[in-house]
């Protein structure tokens, strides 16, 4: 994942192998924003408002267990450590060799993209995002529910890997009409 712009850029970029998708300054991306506010202390340029999208998995090294997630979760470390910015969970139960691969799965199947969040402007905003990838958007509710997501990504991760079922797949949630 490329480092976040300099201030008063255009915008980061969520890139993946041969994809990239422009993110205007009004979102921003990164995969490790937990472990840089936690263990490095580094700041957003400006971010007082702006919306983040928490893509961790908080997993063990043997992608077995949860590091967090018992009494506490990442989307929340993170809203908790920068009060000034919106969370939104969302991404972590997508493996990368999908968003690359593009969101559909044939016979009518699109992966979709879980997302968890307190506020509603946010999660509009990251609803386009994905909506503009051409991904499904399934509303899980506040973030708070951001808890139940990680252990989803969790499980994902040991199908893909632990179990050898390979990494073009992603959860759903099927209902009827």
């Amino acid at each position: 994942m490329p480092p976040p712009t300099a201030p008063g850029s255009s915008g980061y970029v969520l890139g993946a192998d041969r994809r990239s998708v422009h993110v205007s300054t009004h979102l921003f991306v990164d995969t490790s924003i937990l472990v840089r506010l936690r263990q490095f202390n580094v700041t957003w340029p400006d971010a007082y408002g702006q919306a983040v999208i928490d893509i961790n998995n908080p997993l063990t090294p043997d992608y077995i267990g949860l590091t967090i997630g018992h009494s506490t979760y990442t989307a929340e470390e993170i809203a908790r450590a920068r009060p000034d910015i919106e969370v939104v969970k969302g991404f972590n139960t997508v493996f990368a060799q999908v968003l690359v691969a593009g969101p559909d799965f044939g016979n009518g199947r699109t992966v979709p993209v879980l997302l968890a969040s307190d506020s509603a402007a946010a999660k509009e905003l990251v609803t386009t995002l994905v909506r503009s990838l051409g991904f499904e958007t399934i509303d899980t509710g506040p973030l708070k529910n951001a808890r139940y997501l990680e252990p989803v990504g969790g499980l994902d991760i040991y199908f893909g890997y632990g179990a050898g079922l390979g990494t073009s797949s992603a959860p759903t949630w099927i209902h009827k009409g």
